[in-house]
């Protein structure tokens, strides 16, 4: 239970003390009593009440007396003091009486209930203004605790309130209350950066770092808004970020050294590999004389010589290899191709050694067709990799299983390759590092049969160029180990409706070989070039452009049934080309090819919207280059009708 409100009734009349007082009680107040100025003055300064009920006229002093002593005691300032009187009643008589510091005048006689509800007013008063002075110093601690300098700065740049880091930033100020912010923060930031600040600040919040001497800072601004919403001033927040900077700084020396390192090391791997080469050419040599000399007896020491020859050759391609994809160097020459024929090739290429070891090699492949944009020769590593490890780490008369098949991952469809053998597995800890450069799981095998530890790290390195993932399982040493590629494939295409509406629809063109107008729009010179040649030579008439404007005054003059646009144009870029075509006359009847570097799906979705027919990622091979022709072929006679129908 909270303890109860005690209230100090000093009068020198018996029959009123005793009413107040009684009334009081009643309200639930504890009472104390005093019958002059002296005895209210020792009450208040031993028992402490919560308020004083204090008359004017006593027969020692004058209550307005009393009442100046006890507001003037910084012990007893707080409290509450309410004065009454039967005769001095008048305006100036309460003026006085609250001038001498009460919290209220009354005027006898006093009604009970007036008296206890001017008791309690007073009393919740005064316990809001306690809670304001708590939350008051609450606020000030935690400001006080916030280790970043805290002011609160006027419309007029002035000073209104600061924490104890910002009085400790002012460098040996006492007080900040007023003072000009500039001047004050003058050694941490120049004063047209803070008036740029503080001025951008009221319209939302703006950061800006200031150096000054071996200090940095980052200085904040943030409005403050009245209720009305107008700008009343700024909060500034300055952190002193000096620790960070120069963590920042060594961080950044520290990758340059690392980037420098990693130069080193790859110029020297290709040097290395450079260098190899050179013995490996005259090893070449003189198995070619070996050669010419059929002797019978020297046919195993030749076939061994050839056989170690290649496995150099191909550490020398490996070390070439590493060094392309650690420096960013290594690129794709994708294109849409059939999955299973990379297999094949695949297979075929490494079959003879896994038939030298007496493997058995089980192949499975799906029945629909699965179509990537790839590089078919990167890819095919991939896989001649995976079937060597398998091989090389697996014992002899095992089996080797090579799958590929469909699987959707959401939306997306995959290709899934999964190459399981029966060898020495790979241990549960290592799964998560064989994919590392030079990580080899059983040296001691892995150098009795050869290799670096960079076959699995390529694998990986090529796998993600191409958008996708791999991934080792195994159960464990001596329970094989299995590999799974994944790769997005293009979705299923059904044969709609509208592709045998095109096939049906009679051209007036040869679609193997008819003339065609074709424009092609490419900045680079050489490839502008090469690609109409290529045009050329299949019979077409070509013209070209190399920038956006031209090539779009080209389309319109020209009129040509297909066009092969680049993307990143100089001027107006492909979009803007494309766009541009589409609202000009007879731009409907344009067949329109994006031709660019950009592969991502949502590349192709803008090219799409922006009025392209189609989308091809460079590089263009001749048989692209024909395909996309022949789609255009197909496509001319319905967008022609179309356009003849809206005209």
């Amino acid at each position: 239970m909270s303890k109860p409100v005690t209230v100090l009734n000093v009068n020198d009349d018996a029959a009123t003390r005793y009413l107040m007082s009684r009334i009081l009680r009643g309200g639930g107040f504890s009472v104390l009593e005093a019958v002059n100025g002296e005895s209210a003055l020792a009450t208040v300064a031993t028992e402490r009440p919560d308020l004083v009920l204090l008359d004017i006229k006593l027969p020692d002093m004058s209550g307005l007396e009393v009442c100046r002593r006890i507001k003037s005691d910084p012990s007893t300032a707080t409290v509450l003091v309410i004065q009454t009187s039967a005769t001095f009643s008048s305006s100036d008589r309460k003026v006085e009486g609250l001038d001498s510091g009460a919290d209220c005048y009354l005027a006898q006689p006093i009604e009970a209930l007036e008296l206890l509800a001017t008791v309690r007013a007073v009393l919740r008063t005064r316990s809001a203004e306690a809670a304001e002075r708590r939350a008051s110093m609450r606020l000030h601690r935690t400001f006080d605790a916030i280790q970043d300098a805290l002011l609160l700065i006027d419309t007029h740049g002035r000073i209104e309130e600061y924490n104890g880091a910002a009085l400790h930033l002012a460098r040996g100020a006492s007080e900040l209350r007023g003072c000009d912010a500039i001047a004050v923060l003058r050694h941490v930031v120049t004063a047209h950066a803070l008036e740029t600040l503080l001025a951008r600040s009221r319209s939302g919040r703006h950061e800006i770092e200031s150096s000054a001497g071996d200090h940095s800072y980052r200085l904040s601004g943030y409005p403050v808004r009245a209720d009305d919403g107008t700008v009343e001033g700024s909060v500034l927040l300055i952190a002193d970020i000096s620790e960070r900077k120069q963590l920042e700084d060594e961080l950044r020396a520290r990758v340059e050294e690392l980037a420098e390192a990693a130069r080193r090391k790859d110029e020297f791997l290709g040097m290395l590999a450079h260098e190899l080469r050179n013995p490996l050419h005259a090893i070449s040599a003189a198995t070619n004389v070996l050669d010419r000399a059929s002797s019978s007896s020297s046919a195993r020491p030749r076939d061994v010589i050839h056989r170690q020859l290649s496995v150099l050759a191909r550490l020398v391609d490996d070390l070439l290899e590493v060094s392309r994809m650690t420096r960013g160097a290594l690129s794709l020459r994708k294109r849409p191709m059939e999955l299973a024929q990379v297999v094949q090739q695949a297979v075929q290429g490494s079959r003879p050694a896994i038939e030298s070891r007496q493997q058995q090699l089980a192949l499975a492949l799906p029945e629909e067709p699965l179509v990537i944009e790839g590089d078919d020769l990167r890819l095919e590593q991939v896989l001649m990799n995976l079937l060597g490890n398998a091989s090389k780490f697996s014992a002899s008369g095992s089996t080797i299983e090579l799958e590929l098949r469909e699987r959707w991952d959401g939306m997306q469809r995959m290709a899934e390759l999964t190459v399981r053998d029966q060898g020495i597995g790979v241990p549960r800890e290592m799964l998560g590092k064989i994919f590392d450069p030079f990580v080899q799981v059983d040296q001691s095998l892995a150098r009795s049969l050869g290799g670096l530890g960079i076959g699995l790290s390529m694998a990986r390195s090529l796998v993600e160029l191409h958008g996708g993932s791999i991934l080792a399982r195994s159960e464990g040493e001596g329970r094989g180990a299995e590999f799974i590629v994944q790769l997005p494939a293009q979705q299923h295409v059904e044969a709609p409706e509208q592709a045998r509406r095109l096939s049906s629809v009679p051209s007036g063109k040869d679609e193997q070989g008819g003339a065609l107008r074709v424009l092609v729009i490419e900045d680079n010179e050489d490839t502008l070039e090469l690609v109409q040649l290529w045009l050329r030579n299949l019979g077409h008439e070509v013209r070209g452009a190399s920038d956006g404007q031209s090539g779009l005054e080209l389309a319109i003059s020209m009129r040509p049934d297909i066009a092969l646009v680049d993307i990143g144009l100089p001027g107006l870029d492909g979009y803007e080309v494309a766009r541009n075509v589409r609202s000009a006359e007879g731009g409907s009847e344009l067949y329109m090819v994006a031709v660019t570097g950009y592969g991502r799906p949502e590349d192709r979705a803008r090219a799409l919207d922006a009025g392209f027919d189609a989308y091809i990622v460079k590089p263009l091979d001749i048989g692209g280059l024909k395909r996309t022709l022949q789609q255009g072929q197909r496509a001319l006679p319905l967008r022609q009708r179309a356009a003849a129908t809206q005209g």
